[in-house]
């Protein structure tokens, strides 16, 4: 009899622990300590470049992470990524929000908006009503020595580079980037980015510094 009633008082354990584990899901917040911290390996990297908006300087992005791994796995915090020329410049990004703690399931993805400067300003339109030769003066006033035209060797004359409103270069072109997960300190991944369409595309950075907003885990 009281072998009888172990056996039952088991089986009623086991159906409970499988209701709960029912209600909560795998991928719930409930269960995120009972799972391991996703590795990079153990996911799906991709990184696409948006369209960009006219007249904009900057280049938005978008990184998709997909649990590849046969288990449920914690993401906390925000991913690494990294563009650069070998051992040259390189623009890292930089997190910006507080990300919350997200329990990714098998096969769930989380997206990570990104923003970057890929040109410089438009040069201004010079105003033509305004006189480009030295300033007029009386005819009883001699013009100085700052009111005098530079020449052609002077700095920022009209031949220097550095005098005109040409657009700089960017720091960085690349269409290659390193993905390491949070707190993974493995030598990271590298992806190719790609446009919409999903064709391989360039980055062009032009600061030392890609804008990172919190991830979000897309709903199924």
């Amino acid at each position: 009899m009281r072998r009888r009633s172990l056996v039952a008082a088991t089986a009623a354990l086991t159906l409970t622990v499988t209701l709960v584990l029912g209600l909560v899901g795998c991928g719930s917040p409930r269960m995120m300590p009972l799972h391991a911290a996703c590795t990079t390996k153990g996911l799906h990297w991709k990184l696409t470049l948006l369209k960009k908006k006219p007249d904009s300087t900057h280049r938005d992005a978008q990184l998709s992470i997909a649990n590849k791994g046969p288990e449920p796995c914690a993401f906390r915090g925000f991913p690494r990524l990294e563009v650069h020329i070998g051992k040259g410049p390189s623009s890292d990004a930089k997190g910006r929000g507080r990300p919350l703690p997200i329990d990714l399931p098998r096969g769930g993805t989380l997206t990570t908006p990104l923003r970057y400067r890929d040109s410089d300003p438009a040069p201004r339109p010079t105003d033509p009503n305004k006189p480009n030769g030295p300033h007029k003066h009386n005819g009883s006033h001699k013009p100085n020595e700052s009111s005098k035209p530079h020449g052609p060797n002077k700095p920022h004359g009209p031949n220097k580079p550095n005098g005109s409103n040409e657009p700089h270069s960017c720091l960085i072109s690349n269409g290659t980037a390193w993905v390491t997960a949070p707190h993974d300190r493995g030598h990271g991944q590298p992806i190719r980015a790609q446009d919409e369409a999903g064709k391989p595309a360039q980055m062009n950075i032009c600061e030392d510094t890609i804008w990172m907003s919190p991830p979000k885990e897309i709903a199924e």
